[in-house]
């Protein structure tokens, strides 16, 4: 395991992101001050919300000129984005385009992309789901979840995103929100969602020992055979473990 820690660390390493100026690029749209500071926050967000997410990054992309990677909550995200560039095609850059979510099921055998596809299931990522940042007639940029497990975002997560999307348009272009209470009330479901798939990986890791990565593969797992959405067999799990205490 080890051994395969230090080739995934060499193999990220090797991969340099696009050139940048650490700082998102000036274009028409203009961007608020705090504007990198609110990327970054809402990556971290996207990461620790989305239950089965391994990083988040939020790129900002201009036409004709390329995309600067203005946020990521780790290297792998980062060589994520980067690989992109060097293959000038991946889920942000699609969502971005098309000005809709794009998912990736799994990276291996994905047609779309298969350069971007190959290099970077051998770092690990196994799926990825993008929403792109919309303001004005189109989008400036999209903001990306990835994953080490097949399967692992569905239709709830590219709600979430999209939530997280319009916030973080609203906060850096001063883009209107249409109906701020519909905003509060899907996010407030989200977490919720969150917080019961966070209590149900508890209960698994209690239960057979296992640490978190293992416990949220099992409820994915199980998602899956199932065909019932993640947040509703997590209350399943949680429900059984109340049964038993009683």
């Amino acid at each position: 395991m080890a051994t395969d820690q230090h080739v995934e660390l060499a193999q990220v390493r090797s991969i340099q992101p696009a050139p940048s100026e650490d700082e998102h690029p000036p274009g028409a749209l203009p961007l608020a001050p705090d504007a990198d500071l609110v990327f970054a926050v809402f990556a971290d967000l996207a990461a620790a919300t989305v239950p089965a997410a391994a990083g988040a990054g939020i790129c900002l992309i201009r036409p004709g000129v390329g995309r600067s990677t203005c946020a990521a909550t780790g290297p792998l995200v980062t060589a994520a984005e980067a690989l992109q560039d060097r293959n000038d095609g991946g889920p942000s850059r699609s969502a971005w385009s098309s000005g809709e979510a794009v998912r990736v099921p799994d990276v291996r055998g994905d047609p779309r992309w298969p350069s971007w596809a190959t290099e970077v299931a051998a770092l690990g990522v196994r799926a990825a789901t993008s929403v792109p940042l919309v303001a004005g007639p189109g989008a400036f940029g999209a903001l990306t979840v990835y994953a080490t497990a097949p399967a692992a975002f569905d239709e709830r997560d590219d709600r979430l995103l999209g939530l997280l999307a319009s916030a973080v348009a609203v906060l850096t272009t001063g883009r209107p929100l249409e109906d701020a209470r519909v905003l509060g009330d899907r996010a407030r479901d989200a977490l919720h969602d969150r917080d019961a798939i966070s209590t149900a990986k508890g209960v698994l890791m209690a239960r057979h020992g296992v640490d978190d990565d293992t416990a949220l593969r099992l409820l994915l797992e199980a998602s899956r055979q199932s065909g019932t959405r993640l947040r509703d067999v997590a209350q399943d799990v949680v429900r059984a473990a109340v049964r038993q205490r009683r």
